[in-house]
């Protein structure tokens, strides 16, 4: 970087480019195939760089590649886009067509950093915001160094935090439509740590999962989990807990062998109990074969299976003829425009339709008024979760919960 940029009014732009897919890539296809998607897409960057460029292998399925010399932003913008454009779109390998998904971030010098060790660490950054976004390409900015070093303090801070005791469970009542009474109840992780102060699982939840911290806090969910349905038992309070599983521990036979040995350890008869696992449809879309034996070892030792965020995938309906589905839990943005927007009550009806035919279960989430809440009583749908009749609550006022409804 100091050859171009240190000593010139031009710009160099840090630039990482990310095979998105590339596991999915050699889970179907096979570490063969990888390597040639690998061999491809490195051959067309050095085609497309200019003399004065680099390129060099920076991950698995990461490239670094150093634009030099650049007049403006907009120079960078182009050549940016002109690289991606480049990218083998498709890929024939072994007689099947491999289709790449490309992420591209990009930090500046020197608008963001002199120094180069930090510019590489700030296009990683806007990478992974892409990623996050879902964009295919994402520009380093100053706001985003902050976001990052929280990251960083959550990081250090949840790695002790089931040590310290600093994770709860809360309960959101799932009522049933039909007679108004807290039918289930979907368990969800709080954190409150002593320097952060509470801390919201959309920012730690990512975080465990890419540390790998989600697979001791997954266990330890599920164990109390057992714990609070025997208390429950005793008082006579008989209700069907559902737990969310991430698709890290999915990935993994021994989570669900291990779930299954805590149920018998807690002595969990699941004739007698009940209890789901919550699964987002998008997993299920990309890695059905992954995840399908581990799902019917948990359905064989008796616990339901739950698709979450259901109606986003975009995708085909096939998934639900392969695996032992027993509920479909409604994505709560097509509830929130019930019942006047015409495209969710379209597509809500017809969900509750289809899962009917199906023989399953329908949970609508975000149900927040009781115009909605009727509209999808008329409909047929099964329960309903959300704010209309409470948020999520510990575990003793559920129990009042169940009382009031």
């Amino acid at each position: 970087i100091s050859r171009y940029g240190y000593h010139s009014e031009r710009l160099t732009a840090v630039v990482a480019l990310s095979i998105e897919n590339f596991r999915r890539i050699t889970d179907s296809s096979g570490i063969q195939a990888g390597d040639i998607v690998l061999r491809e897409v490195a051959s067309q960057i050095e085609d497309m760089l200019r003399p004065g460029d680099l390129v060099a292998k920076i991950g698995a399925h990461d490239f670094g590649i150093l634009l030099a010399d650049m007049a403006t932003d907009r120079d960078i913008s182009l050549v940016s886009h002109k690289l991606l454009s480049a990218m083998p779109q498709i890929i024939h390998v072994n007689n099947t067509d491999v289709i790449p998904v490309y992420r591209m971030g990009i930090a500046v010098h020197p608008r963001d950093s002199n120094d180069k060790n930090e510019l590489i660490r700030f296009a990683g950054q806007a990478l992974s915001v892409a990623r996050e976004q879902k964009t295919t390409l994402h520009y380093f900015s100053k706001d985003m160094e902050s976001r990052f070093e929280r990251v960083r303090l959550i990081e250090n801070q949840l790695q002790t935090a089931l040590d310290r005791d600093e994770l709860k469970l809360f309960y959101q009542p799932v009522i049933d439509v039909n007679t108004r009474r807290v039918k289930l109840a979907e368990a969800l992780l709080r954190w409150k740590n002593p320097e952060l102060g509470a801390v919201s699982p959309v920012d730690f939840i990512p975080v465990a999962e890419e540390t790998g911290l989600i697979i001791p806090i997954g266990y330890w969910t599920f164990n109390q989990v057992c714990r609070q349905l025997k208390s429950w038992k005793s008082k006579g309070f008989d209700i069907h807990v559902t737990v969310n599983v991430s698709p890290q521990q999915l990935q993994h036979r021994e989570f669900a062998d291990n779930i299954i040995s805590f149920l018998k350890i807690n002595e969990i008869d699941m004739s007698q109990y009940k209890m789901s696992i919550e699964i987002t449809e998008s997993l299920l879309i990309e890695s059905i074969e992954n995840v399908l034996p581990v799902i019917t070892i948990l359905k064989d030792g008796g616990l339901d299976i739950c698709v979450d965020d259901f109606g986003t995938g975009y995708s085909s309906l096939s998934y639900l003829m392969k695996l032992p589905v027993d509920t479909l839990k409604i994505d709560r943005g097509f509830i929130s425009g019930l019942p006047h927007m015409k495209e969710s009550f379209t597509l809500v009806k017809g969900i509750i339709g289809m899962a009917t035919g199906l023989g399953l279960k329908v949970v609508a989430e975000g149900v927040e008024t009781e115009e909605q809440f009727s509209t999808l009583r008329e409909l047929g749908c099964t329960y309903v979760q959300g704010y209309l009749f409470s948020k999520p609550v510990p575990a003793d006022e559920l129990y009042q919960c169940y009382n009031k409804y």
